[in-house]
């Protein structure tokens, strides 16, 4: 029995007195009723193999001191995932607290994951951060969100979605991030990240309890993701206090998704980032501060250039004056080489902060996204034509810009191709390109001044939401490079046809290396997708995987 749910657990125990000398690997509890008797017939024997331990709620106090005493048993447990921890006073928190420390101090354990995490009547030391009745649709969305989490393998990174990314999605704290979209080549995810050995991962903690009942001081975590919850607070208030300050300083990762959407949450990681001396990743993304909650991190982010590598402020309003104080703050970074500004509503107006910004980052940045921002084609061309040398930039996201939009005279266009070719010259070794609704396919004038000078080391390129007609088909056969080193194709909503397949097939003969293509929400029937994949098969063409929606989209 390698792997056995409760109920089986517990009707063969029952008969067979034996059952405690099995050695399990995986055990998951879908039902509160079978944790006792499973508590009650476990063994230290028994549970010397466990790997890892899933115990689905509503759980209370006396649960989790089962659940303790059962992590006591394994030594050589490697993940807990407790779902719905329905938590009392304070008295509850105390036994969560003894669950924490005794979980973070496990040195073979890299992953624990408590969703729907709530403290019901603790004395709160900041207001509420939901209005009344969010919970259980936030407690629903956390739920979700670990579910997904287990079927893309846990901790280990899960499965990349569309363009390359991870597609996990999370609600908007605000409306000022309404929505960050599906969004190509980003960095930030709050769902499925690989971390260091002793992870500890949080999922919509909807009270704030007191900083003492989270007593993290001797443990051994080292990334800590704690997304849409109000618990940011307590967590870091008063971290000069000696319970909060070893395990602020052993900290390399941090992802605080739609944590800190109010003052005393930013106030909170304010006062601690100075301590975080070992950061190097912190995940911002959602948290509507705009350019005031920027200066107040300010000080903690300035005393962060010596550790920090990646940084994503995505979906925060900071506009122009907030790229114009985040310069300032990362400028003498010397690590810093992943910066996500994803609707960071920089705009037509915030172009000069902008080229500032890149200035100050570009002799180190390797991945950069400054997608959903409201440029438009006078921006665009500005920052093209003014784009520094980044010799180690990999990555680059311009989605969601309007970025070859239809020009009104053929002198505009001249000067944006211009640009364009000034501005592929100074990412020469990029090798990931996201384009998805840039209006490259409608302006077919501009293709022929643009195509040839895309870098030629790509191996990954996004046309997504390009509406590629058969005319632009024949334009990208004709202008674009014949990339080498090319091994995924994103095509997704692309307005493909049956009528333009064709023509694609022509134009994928031509990049022997291509290994994945996206064809997902295009009108393309399953027999015309059977016939393209055998085509590219009888000219040599290795597919490994071919995206393609269930159902063509109407």
């Amino acid at each position: 029995l390698s792997q056995v749910d409760a109920q089986t657990l517990v009707s063969l125990a029952s008969n067979w007195p034996k059952l405690c000398a099995v050695a399990l690997r995986h055990l998951t509890l879908k039902a509160t009723t079978h944790l006792a008797p499973i508590a009650a017939i476990l063994s230290a024997g028994s549970c010397q193999y466990l790997r890892s331990l899933r115990v689905e709620g509503p759980l209370d106090v006396s649960h989790v001191k089962l659940i303790r005493r059962l992590v006591t048993l394994a030594p050589r447990l490697e993940k807990i995932s407790l779902k719905n921890l329905n938590l009392g006073p304070s008295s509850d928190a105390q036994a969560l607290r003894s669950l924490l420390d005794l979980v973070a101090g496990c040195e073979t354990l890299t992953t624990t994951n408590f969703s729907g995490l709530y403290w019901a009547n603790a004395p709160p030391t900041s207001p509420r951060q939901e209005a009344e009745g969010d919970g259980d649709v936030q407690n629903e969305a956390a739920g979700k969100g670990e579910e997904a989490e287990e079927e893309a393998g846990g901790g280990e990174g899960g499965e990349r979605g569309e363009e390359g990314e991870d597609r996990t999605e999370h609600p908007s704290p605000m409306a000022l991030a309404s929505k960050t979209g599906d969004e190509e080549g980003s960095s930030q995810s709050s769902g499925s990240r690989s971390w260091d050995r002793g992870c500890l991962s949080f999922f919509n903690v909807q009270q704030d309890a007191p900083a003492g009942d989270l007593t993290l001081g001797t443990s051994a975590v080292t990334s800590l993701s704690l997304t849409h919850s109000g618990f940011v607070a307590p967590l870091f208030l008063h971290s000069g206090q000696q319970w909060s300050r070893p395990f602020l300083q052993q900290l390399a990762h941090l992802d605080l998704t739609a944590s800190c959407k109010e003052g005393l949450g930013l106030k909170g990681l304010a006062e601690a980032l100075p301590q975080m001396i070992h950061l190097r990743t912190l995940v911002l993304a959602g948290n509507g501060m705009g350019q005031e909650g920027l200066q107040l991190l300010g000080p903690g982010l300035t005393a962060l250039r010596s550790s920090l590598q990646m940084l994503d402020l995505s979906a925060n309003g900071l506009g122009a004056e907030g790229l114009e104080d985040l310069s300032q703050i990362l400028d003498g970074s010397s690590k810093l080489s992943s910066l996500a500004l994803r609707g960071a509503w920089i705009g037509n107006d915030g172009v000069d902060a902008l080229i500032s910004l890149l200035e100050t980052i570009a002799p180190h940045i390797e991945d950069l996204d400054i997608s959903q921002n409201r440029l438009q084609l006078p921006a665009v061309r500005q920052l093209f034509a003014a784009w520094p040398e980044t010799p180690r930039l990999r990555k680059l996201n311009l989605s969601e810009n309007a970025v070859f939009g239809a020009w009104s005279s053929r002198e505009e266009e001249q000067g944006f191709a211009r640009a364009w070719e000034h501005f592929t010259s100074k990412i020469t070794n990029l090798e990931a390109l996201y384009l998805r609704a840039t209006m490259l396919g409608p302006n077919l004038d501009v293709l022929p001044r643009v195509l040839p000078h895309f870098p030629a080391g790509l191996k990954e390129l996004s046309l997504a939401a390009s509406q590629l007609s058969a005319e632009a088909w024949l334009s990208l056969s004709e202008f674009l490079p014949a990339f080498p080193k090319l091994e995924v194709l994103g095509l997704v909503q692309a307005r493909l046809t049956d009528q333009e397949l064709p023509e694609l097939c022509s134009f994928l003969r031509r990049y022997r290396a291509l290994r994945v293509l996206d064809l997902r929400g295009n009108r393309v029937s399953p027999a015309a997708i059977r016939t393209l994949d055998q085509t590219l098969r009888a000219c040599g063409l290795d597919l490994k995987d071919l995206r393609t929606s269930s159902r063509p989209t109407p």
